[in-house]
């Protein structure tokens, strides 16, 4: 159990209700070491499984769930949903997760050209490594005494998705990092980075500059695109946000290994052996 004071936050949106099972082992792994409170946000009433999962927790996690409409807001919107109606002062970090549905191509499709981060694994591995490298029974408390060791620490997640943008070059949503700058008196940062795929663990006191400052209509659009624009910007704020405030944001994951899975992901010859590896080797070590 850690000795830190408050409790954690995990801030989960449960939109693929099927892989609760999945989702439930990690949550499992952080109340082993912490007390935390767990909001849960659906799109639609599931009264036998909200049953059971406010019964898979011991007394000391608290469990909220509540039904939340998605419009084009995908995961983000839900979040601020939660983030707006809590207390950051009562928590240290916040998990923010959600039930990342895996790509069956290239993991990375939709990353630009100019970023930092070329991984191509396919099924069966998005989701599953953005969980464990914040939630996995070896990187849980690795990752936990890094922020209570490093005042610095800011944020954390899967680091082979952690990308590096230059806002200025490529023109990515800077009026959005220059008022939030200027209004909360943050450095202004020329690059960024941030976890593709918005699943992290965020040190609480960074949300507050995002509080109560967005909502559901912020998300709603009538055009044709499957989500929001704001979405993918809020994607990049996030990170935005820790680097702004004089924060670090934390890589667990080794470079030897980035650069093995790097050699494995080659698009010229991933499909040698993409089959046996999303289906033997991540597939048994990351879903248990």
């Amino acid at each position: 159990m850690d000795t830190n004071n408050k409790r954690s936050c995990v801030i989960l949106h449960l939109f693929y209700q099927y892989l609760w099972d999945e989702i439930k082992v990690y949550l499992l792994n952080l109340q082993e070491i912490a007390d935390f409170d767990l909001f849960i946000t659906c799109t639609s009433e599931n009264k036998q499984l909200f049953n059971e999962i406010k019964k898979t927790f011991n007394k000391n996690i608290n469990v909220y769930i509540e039904i939340v409409e998605n419009t084009k807001g995908a995961d983000i919107y839900p979040f601020f949903y939660v983030l707006n109606k809590i207390n950051l002062n009562d928590y240290d970090l916040i998990y923010k997760i959600h039930t990342k549905q895996n790509i069956t191509n290239e993991l990375t499709s939709r990353l630009p050209k100019f970023t930092n981060t070329r991984f191509y694994i396919g099924n069966n591995i998005w989701r599953n490594l953005l969980l464990e490298g914040i939630l996995g029974r070896t990187k849980i408390i690795k990752v936990r005494k890094k922020f209570y060791n490093n005042s610095r620490i800011g944020m954390s997640g899967f680091g082979p998705l952690l990308v590096k943008y230059n806002t200025e070059k490529y023109d990515i949503f800077p009026d959005k990092f220059e008022e939030i700058s200027t209004k909360y008196k943050f450095k202004y940062i020329k690059e960024h980075q941030c976890y593709v795929g918005t699943i992290f663990v965020i040190r609480a006191n960074l949300l507050k500059c995002l509080q109560n400052r967005y909502d559901i209509s912020d998300f709603q659009t009538n055009t044709n695109e499957k989500f929001a624009t704001i979405t993918w910007q809020m994607e990049h704020l996030f990170g935005y946000i820790v680097e702004a405030q004089g924060y670090k944001i934390y890589n667990s994951f080794k470079k030897s290994n980035k650069i093995i899975m790097g050699i494995l992901s080659s698009r010229r010859t991933l499909f040698l052996y993409k089959y046996y590896l999303n289906n033997f080797i991540f597939k048994r070590q990351l879903v248990k």
